[in-house]
């Protein structure tokens, strides 16, 4: 049920009336600027929020040890349509807990240029990695960013972090909760009543001002022009990795009408085509070890996607 609804916050609860656990979740979606998170966002400002998120980690990792030991759990992370706040656990601390972390959330800011050389050392490490992913891997992403806005890759990130200060990064984070709009599920062995003092709680603790719907944060998706004929719209890229045989190619089908029987009507061709597809690239052909057909779902859209992954053939 939704118990609150306003211009900075919406609160949807759910009691857990069947099993009787004593366990509860909560998760929270915090939409900023549309310049900050969202569409407008930069490979700079991915940067910052890796920065951000790895800075958080390092300054809860003994506090939420402890909780973790007592059978609770949290995680933090920024995405294009905003923070990310998920809680779960034993529902008889998960309020306190739940309040505890988002208090240190809202007034952490980054300190130390030697922690911060050394975010900058572990985040590069890891997004230098995607270069050696698997050419699937590759081909999945570069598919995902044609039709996605904001679209960068990991490489384009990486050129940002060292020019990025400790100061820019304290400043960019006192930024980010100035405004905001929140969406707060609480769901299982917890009363109404506990829901909404933690809502109400929780509206104190980051005290945000209104952002106008419009410039709320959300990535587009952008809908693929229909083919009459011919292929349709096809990318070819080089193989990241030079010292990897393999190719592979990715087909995505995009179905963006929002209508359910359509949503579903894809959701059983997906379950139709799975198997022969498998069974005829993979069995018969023998084209490599990796071959999936399947559903995949962005932002309201479904993708009916065709993968396959060889060192027989090539992409062609």
């Amino acid at each position: 049920s939704l118990l609150l609804d306003d211009s900075t916050w919406r609160l949807f609860f759910k009691q857990d009336r069947r099993y009787g656990k004593p366990k509860a979740v909560a998760y929270v979606l915090i939409a900023q600027l549309d310049s900050l998170l969202g569409s407008g966002t930069t490979p700079r400002t991915s940067a910052l929020t890796k920065l951000l998120t790895a800075s958080l980690g390092d300054a809860l990792t003994e506090f939420s040890y402890d909780a973790a030991v007592a059978g609770l759990q949290y995680s933090c992370d920024f995405t294009q349509r905003g923070a990310r706040l998920n809680f779960g656990g034993y529902n008889d601390k998960l309020a306190d807990f739940l309040l505890s972390v988002a208090e240190r959330i809202k007034s952490h800011v980054p300190e130390g240029e030697d922690k911060l050389a050394r975010y900058k050392d572990l985040i590069s490490r890891d997004l230098r990695a995607f270069s050696t992913q698997q050419p699937y891997q590759h081909a999945a992403e570069f598919s995902r960013l044609c039709m996605e806005l904001p679209a960068y890759l990991p490489t384009d990130v990486e050129k940002e972090l060292d020019a990025i200060s400790l100061r820019e990064l304290q400043e960019w984070t006192k930024k980010l909760w100035e405004q905001g709009y929140s969406q707060l599920l609480i769901q299982g062995n917890m009363k109404e009543e506990e829901a909404r003092a933690v809502a109400k709680r929780m509206r104190e603790i980051f005290s945000f001002r209104e952002i106008p719907q419009e410039q709320r944060s959300l990535p587009r998706l952008l809908e693929l022009p229909i083919a009459r004929e011919g292929r349709g719209n096809l990318l070819r890229r080089k193989e990241l990795n030079a010292d990897n045989p393999n190719s592979a190619v990715v087909v995505q089908f995009q179905n963006a009408n929002p209508d359910l029987k359509e949503q579903m009507a894809m959701e059983v061709l997906a379950s139709i085509v799975s198997q022969p597809f498998y069974s005829e690239l993979r069995t018969k052909q023998q084209l490599g070890y990796i071959v999936y057909a399947g559903l995949a779902k962005r932002d309201g859209a479904r993708f009916l996607v065709f993968t396959t992954q060889s060192s027989v053939v090539d992409g062609n």
